[in-house]
């Protein structure tokens, strides 16, 4: 059996909305159904600008943004869990 290393908060994100979040860090994003997601800090600066994902699919997205959060944008029919 092993430890768990690394936990993160559940954040569920539906179909075509843009979504808040404080937390530093994320650890990825289960996509339920298809379509593309973005990624913006608060201070702006773009990390995922209109990546495409499918459903179904665990798309690990171990990224630091050196902020207290940003927005996290599903578009095209996209939703899913995002950790945080």
């Amino acid at each position: 059996m092993s430890d768990i290393k690394e936990r993160y908060r559940p954040l569920p994100i539906a179909v075509n909305t843009a979504v808040p979040f404080t937390s530093q860090q994320i650890g990825g994003f289960l996509c339920q159904t298809a379509g593309t997601v973005s990624l913006t800090t608060v201070s702006g600066t773009v990390i995922l600008n209109a990546f495409p994902v499918l459903a179904g699919v665990y798309y690990p997205m171990p990224f630091y943004v050196h902020t207290q959060g940003g927005t996290f944008t599903t578009a095209g029919g996209a939703s899913g869990v995002l950790g945080t």
